[in-house]
This record gives structure tokens, C-alpha cells and sequence, in this order.
């Protein structure tokens, strides 16, 4: 574990802007290469990242259970997180999930090559994108077990909303969005937080911001609030 900590300690020191749209969320087992700590035996890790859906604590614990045969203790408890939000239930859900496995959860992204079938994939210490967890992610992020936000990685909150496609009156025919306050529970949002250790005054900041914004979370509040929990 002492080279795993030293590992994410390096991960920090060379974090890069972030990039790229959003899919659903999907998970692939990332395999952290630093000769001089770990070689031959290098802990393997898991990044999640898109948006979260209602189906994504299934997805992964699916995930886990394929990789499991082949990886067994080589797999690691640490999940690396990079999401603009999504469904506010589907993260309450996947939270539950990281908090059962007790969850080392990191807002950072390896920058690992794309996928091919069956790939096997590694990604060198030294190149980790910052990564951000929006709007719902933040319900998921509550879940891990340790939450680590590394400097340049972005954490925000707004209130729960759903979008509502309309069509634009000018006639263009293109499809018009409009969030509108969604009928999320404030009360299940606190009992939620509070269950997960986290300050819910963070849930009344983030029901009082409208839903066209972010409250981005200094390094400050995500320790007043609880959210960050640990530090390398």
C-alpha cells in the first residue's frame, strides 16, 4: 500500500486540463507504471468515467466481477473519477456501491490509450489529466471511503434538475434546453449525505444554486464540507 501512496502522490505533480465529451459511464482497469516503485508488480486501478445513469452501480459491479478471475488482489480498491454528473438516484446508487467496497475515490484521469477488445491498457504516473465531478458526480464521490480531489481537479455543485427539450419558437428546428428544478428529495439528499459523513449544509449550497451554473468548491470547502477526506 506504501507504493500505492507513492504512486498517487506522483500522479498529482504533472496534472494536465481536461478533454473530451460525454458518454454513459463505463469502467476499465488501468494498470499505473513506475519502474523505479512498483515494477513487476504495479497496481492495476479503476477509472470510471461519463455520465452517470441509473444502471451505472450494475455496470460496475459487473465490471469488478469480469475482472476479478483475472486480476484477483492485483486489482485495486482505488477508483479514479471524471464525470459532469447525471442521474441523481444512479449516483446515490453507485456511491452506496463504493462506500460497501470501501472505496479510495480520486477526481483524476489517467491518460490511458483508447481501448481496443480485450486490450490490455497502462498508463505511466507521470501523465494524469485533471478531471472534474459536476452535479450529481458530487453524490457519488460522496460514497468513496477516502475522497481524494487533487489540486487542479474541479469539483461542482448545482441543483438537481431535469432538462426539458423543446422546440425553438424562432422555427429553426433545432431542439431548445431548459433546465427545470427536478422533484429530488431535499430531505433524501441530506439523510444521503449525512449517511456518507458529509456536512449536508453542502446539499442546502447546492439546492440554492440555480441549475444554469456551478458552485466550483474551493480546496477550503471540500474540507469544510467533508468532502475531501484525505490527502496523499
Amino acid at each position: 500500500m506504501h507504493r500505492l501512496s507513492c504512486l498517487l502522490a506522483i500522479l498529482t505533480a504533472s496534472m494536465i486540463a481536461p478533454t473530451g465529451a460525454w458518454a454513459d459511464m463505463s469502467f476499465r482497469a488501468v494498470t499505473l507504471e513506475e519502474p523505479a516503485l512498483c515494477r513487476p508488480d504495479c497496481p492495476t486501478l479503476i477509472l470510471a468515467e461519463g455520465e452517470i445513469t441509473r444502471s451505472s452501480a450494475q455496470s460496475f459491479l459487473d465490471f469488478v466481477q469480469r475482472q476479478l478471475p483475472s486480476r484477483g488482489a492485483g486489482l485495486r480498491n482505488v477508483v479514479f473519477v471524471d464525470s459532469p454528473g447525471g442521474s441523481v438516484i444512479g449516483s446515490m446508487a453507485l456511491g452506496s456501491v463504493w462506500r460497501k467496497l470501501g472505496a479510495t475515490v480520486v477526481v483524476a484521469r489517467p491518460e490511458v490509450p483508447r481501448p481496443g477488445w480485450f486490450a490490455s491498457e497502462s498508463a505511466s504516473a507521470e501523465k494524469v489529466r485533471a478531471a472534474r465531478c459536476f452535479s450529481a458526480c458530487v453524490y457519488a464521490l460522496m460514497g468513496g471511503a477516502k475522497r481524494i480531489i487533487p489540486e487542479g481537479s474541479r469539483v461542482g455543485v448545482h441543483q438537481s434538475h431535469k432538462i426539458d427539450l423543446a422546440r425553438d419558437p424562432a422555427n429553426s428546428g433545432a431542439p431548445m434546453r431548459e433546465l427545470i428544478p427536478s422533484d429530488e428529495p431535499t430531505a433524501a439528499l441530506r439523510n444521503y449525505a449525512r449517511t456518507m459523513g458529509i456536512n449536508t449544509a453542502l446539499i442546502d449550497l447546492a439546492q440554492s444554486t440555480p441549475p444554469q451554473g456551478f458552485r466550483i468548491l474551493t480546496a477550503a470547502e471540500t474540507k469544510r464540507y467533508r468532502l475531501s477526506n484525505s490527502r496523499f
